[in-house]
């Protein structure tokens, strides 16, 4: 009726059982990457009353993503600060004005200035097209002259006065030498940029189950600018070689792109759907298989440089500290992003085993400072995966289920 009152039953029918949806969530992984955030977090506050330059105890937000690099099935997938889905209903009103914004899914929905981390696509755009060769070197002399009306400088310079020295492609990414991508990056030039980034799924959807929620994220270009009605500068290309300008990826792009490099060029759709069972036989109605966007044939000694240029960050460059002692050999990139107010975000992508990569994680803390403090949250989600004590994947057991 009119007034909501029910008059009479046309019809109903029995609600029917529906099958159950196993994701490829890896739930102890899941659990890790969860307390690990928070700690990460906790830890960057704790610290800024000793940190000169800090605005504050800032870091309230953050995600973190990891992905098997030959499936693209996503084996942890955590957004901070959440909601409790039981209480949703009840908290929805509250959780809506929260400026925390609890209902954001930074995983794949919140874009981020990637920093140093996008450094390895400007690494392999120079290689491949053979504007340098692994062994090629470049003098870092602390603020880069090429232009007349913008030198920017290399952030040791700008730190200590000091440079780099002399460097081949795997040192820089080692030192994360803003000089060395400065000049590679101009002479690669934005266009061949843009090509790999775009190979490497950056600025676009990955097209993962949650395709609603997802950030396309935007990759620099002259076009984009072009659309804004701006004109891209020279300047800019350097910036964007170095994952400044106008680059804002989600950590799921992220970490994709660095599983698609390390597992030798191909570029998995990233998924959560492992496989549909009958909730009555527990029969196995549909199971996915790893899906290729697309492939970059990349040359093994290209491969090699940037590989080892990530294992060195992680043994003696940014996040050597946060990896001391760790039983297993990572490789990974660390990510410090200027943002418009506040601490700089942190970020660090990463991949193990370095000789046989499996897994590959981004973990991203807004007004985390600096990369090495996302590092460690990554390295705590490789502790969980190299070393829990789980049992073995089962998909029936260790698998997310939803019913």
């Amino acid at each position: 009726s009119l007034d909501g009152r029910e008059v009479k039953i046309i019809s109903s029918t029995t609600p029917q059982k529906g099958n159950n949806v196993v994701l490829t969530i890896d739930n102890d992984l899941q659990k890790a990457a969860e307390t690990a955030i928070v700690d990460a977090i906790n830890t960057v506050n704790i610290k800024s009353a000793h940190e000169p330059g800090r605005a504050g105890a800032d870091a309230k937000s953050g995600a973190i993503v990891a992905i098997d690099v030959n499936t693209g099935e996503i084996l942890a997938m955590v957004s901070y600060p959440s909601y409790n889905p039981d209480t949703f209903s009840v908290d929805y009103s509250s959780l809506i004005k929260d400026d925390a914004l609890p209902l954001l899914n930074r995983a794949i929905g919140g874009a981020y200035a990637p920093g140093s981390t996008f450094k390895m696509v400007t690494a392999l755009a120079a290689l491949e097209e053979g504007v340098i060769e692994p062994s090629d070197t470049i003098r870092d002399l602390g603020k880069y002259k090429f232009f007349e009306d913008y030198q920017p400088a290399c952030w040791i310079y700008n730190s200590t006065g000091g440079t780099h020295g002399v460097v081949n492609v795997t040192e820089a990414l080692k030192h994360s030498c803003n000089y060395f991508f400065y000049d590679v990056g101009r002479r690669t030039t934005i266009e061949k940029i843009d090509k790999y980034a775009a190979l490497l799924g950056l600025g676009s959807k990955t097209g993962i189950e949650l395709s609603s929620e997802e950030n396309p994220g935007k990759l620099a270009s002259p076009k984009e600018r072009e659309k804004n009605g701006q004109q891209w500068m020279p300047g800019d290309t350097l910036q964007m070689a170095i994952g400044q300008s106008d680059n804002m990826f989600t950590p799921l792009q992220l970490v994709n792109y660095v599983a698609a490099i390390v597992n030798g060029g191909t570029r998995y759709k990233p998924h959560l759907v492992k496989a549909v069972r009958s909730s009555s036989t527990g029969e196995i109605i549909m199971e996915e298989s790893p899906s290729v966007i697309s492939t970059t044939d990349i040359d093994d000694d290209n491969l090699k440089a940037i590989m080892e240029g990530m294992r060195d960050v992680v043994e003696l460059g940014t996040a050597s500290t946060a990896f001391e002692n760790f039983n297993v050999k990572v490789g990974g990139k660390t990510g410090t992003a200027e943002v418009p107010s506040g601490s700089d975000n942190a970020l660090f992508v990463g991949f193990a085993p370095y000789d046989k990569p499996t897994i590959a994680i981004c973990a991203v803390i807004e007004h985390g400072v600096h990369g090495s403090n996302a590092a460690v949250a990554v390295r705590a989600v490789l502790d969980e995966y190299f070393n829990g004590n789980s049992e073995p994947d089962i998909i029936t057991q260790k698998n997310t289920l939803l019913k």
